[in-house]
């Protein structure tokens, strides 16, 4: 059963607020902080994860090129891209690339709320 989140976030401080809110959600989830620890991530609970959010802007690369290394493995999830400088004029990029939906940061109990209840069983 696919009812996991992943969370690819390399700040830190939301990192511990999602980790918060998920248990208040009761829900599970896993974190990330760079494009190898994600990819591991993913290949070991696979099974499980139904749901990535990606920062938009990491560390040493983008949200969009960890993305596109997990899509290459064939596998299925929902993937959301977040970021705090989206313009609405780039929502259909973003939607063209693979991307079910793009949200702004920082995000809220009920918007994470809300994609749970959307994508996961």
């Amino acid at each position: 059963m696919k009812d996991t989140t992943l969370l690819v976030e390399d700040d830190e401080t939301l990192c511990e607020l999602c980790i918060e809110m998920f248990k208040i959600l009761n829900r599970p989830l896993f974190t990330a902080n760079t494009k190898d620890e994600t990819v591991k991530i993913f290949d070991e609970h696979k099974e499980k994860i139904g749901l990535v959010i990606f920062d938009m802007n990491l560390e040493n690369t983008t949200g969009i090129e960890v993305h596109n290394a997990l899509k290459q493995k064939g596998e299925e999830f929902i993937a959301v891209l977040a970021s705090g400088m989206f313009l609405e004029d780039d929502q259909d990029t973003y939607k063209a690339m693979g991307f079910n939906e793009i949200i702004s940061k920082p995000f809220n109990m009920s918007e994470l709320k809300r994609l749970i209840n959307t994508y996961l069983v």
